[in-house]
């Protein structure tokens, strides 16, 4: 058995370099193998004799270890800081949230810089990633940083608050500040069917693009344009649904729960709970549903309320009736054992007079 090895002649370093081993026997005649590595000096293919009967090649090559980045898997949060200041200060925070958690004071902190907690490592690892890498793109040159000011960047999320309290999120698409939610469903699926015959065609008609200008306020220039506007009608619906899905108002008089329950059913049916009926709902609901969809999800989700506040109410008088049975057999056992106590003085008081009359 013999080895070559060939090293390129402009690499003095070894940096590059292939190996070549051949291994001869009686029986059989290994074929040549050949392997190269960039970034790593590789050990020497080695054959045994036994291996080449065999038909084997064993080969060790050295361990290496490697630090994987990848910008592609990166995803920006929520809100990026507008400060550099608190740019920093965030690519801080997850760094510690890729390490371990947070306090308190540090989870509120991360939360006002980025918008969000990032629950796993894994996304603040991404959030991070992210955030460096568009830090470098900024101090690159692309933006003045002298002042320590971030241009205004336009949020990856569209929130939906109710109440001032965010109830979910969307992907952010400019266009979603450009176009409107038409009110109707159907008028939706009208926009969504046009939107697709333009992207078939290339153009629209007359008919179609003034129905866009009335439903959405804007007309794509072209098939492109016309995809991104229908992602970005899709991604409003959805926030639309988002905010429907619970009525703004949730009364507290379980009667009122019921009695709500009972008209929006009917609006879910007929589309009306009356005239009366409709501007019961409007006063304690602040506000009345759009559809029957949106009736019907008020009603379960009222319904839902009334039920689980019903179940606490009996297990709370439940914990309630089996403390005070507790305390009851507390009082009971207290007073038996003073009663054994008292019946122990007295036997003793009778047996300390007996002894004194024996005595005596």
């Amino acid at each position: 058995m013999f080895s070559l090895k060939f090293v390129a002649p402009w690499n003095l370093l070894h940096k590059k370099s292939w190996s070549c081993s051949v291994g001869l026997s009686l029986r059989k005649t290994c074929s040549l193998r050949w392997y190269s590595h960039r970034y790593f000096t590789s050990s020497r293919l080695r054959l045994h004799p036994e291996d080449c009967e065999r038909g084997e090649s064993v080969f060790t090559i050295s361990k290496y270890f490697m630090k994987l980045r990848n910008p592609g898997g990166f995803k920006l949060p929520p809100v990026i800081p507008a400060n550099l200041q608190d740019l920093q200060r965030a690519v801080s925070l997850l760094g510690h949230r890729t390490q371990g958690y947070l306090t308190a004071p540090r989870v509120i902190e991360l939360i006002q810089l980025v918008g969000a907690y990032p629950l796993d490592k894994e996304t603040a690892q991404q959030w991070k990633g992210a955030l460096e890498l568009y830090q470098k793109k900024k101090g690159a040159g692309v933006v003045n940083m002298d002042d320590g000011e971030l241009p205004n960047t336009r949020p990856s999320r569209f929130l939906v608050y109710r109440e001032g309290q965010v109830v979910g999120s969307v992907l952010y698409s400019k266009f979603m500040d450009v176009i409107a939610v038409p009110q109707k469903d159907e008028d939706v699926s009208r926009v969504f069917r046009i939107l697709g015959l333009f992207r078939e065609r290339g153009f629209l008609l007359d008919e179609e693009a003034e129905k866009l200008k009335n439903l959405i306020g804007y007309i794509p220039r072209n098939s492109r344009e016309a995809k991104r506007v229908s992602n970005a009608l899709k991604r409003l619906v959805h926030a639309r649904v988002i905010y429907e899905r619970l009525p703004p108002v949730i009364p507290e008089e379980p009667q009122t729960i019921l009695q709500l329950a009972e008209l929006l059913y009917k609006v879910e049916r007929y589309g009306t709970a009356g005239e009366q009926g409709d501007a019961y709902i409007k006063n304690a609901l602040k506000g009345f549903p759009r559809n029957e969809n949106v009736a019907k999800w008020w009603y379960k989700r009222l319904l839902t309320i009334y039920y689980t506040r019903q179940r606490r109410k009996e297990a709370e008088e439940r914990r309630k009736y089996l403390e005070d049975i507790r305390e009851e057999k507390k009082e009971r056992r207290k007073q038996r054992l003073v009663s054994i106590f008292n019946e122990s003085c007295e036997i003793g008081k009778h047996m300390t007079n007996a002894w004194d009359e024996f005595s005596n």
